[in-house]
């Protein structure tokens, strides 16, 4: 197992249910291998279907639906905000 050194100097890996910034957005560790981990965001994206009828925009379709995972080094330094036990 690879093992990274956080900034306040303790030994810390990636596991799942860390929840951690990436990109400026919250995401939940969901799994962790030597190769890598897959995080998911928390916040869910907003999605509006748009289409042009007689020149001008009509919303067909609103919803929110869940962000895409992200594959990522399980030794990458981002910042653990917080842990949530995974059901």
């Amino acid at each position: 197992m690879k093992y990274t050194y956080s900034d306040a100097g303790t030994l810390s890996r990636l596991q799942p249910g860390h929840i951690v910034l990436f990109e400026g957005r919250k995401h939940r560790v969901i799994m962790v291998n030597d190769s890598r981990a897959r995080i998911l965001p928390l916040e869910k994206v907003q999605k509006t279907i748009e289409q042009i009828i007689d020149g001008k925009k009509v919303t067909v379709a609103s919803f929110s639906g869940p962000g895409v995972a992200v594959n990522i080094s399980p030794n990458s330094l981002c910042e653990i905000v917080g842990f949530e036990a995974l059901q």
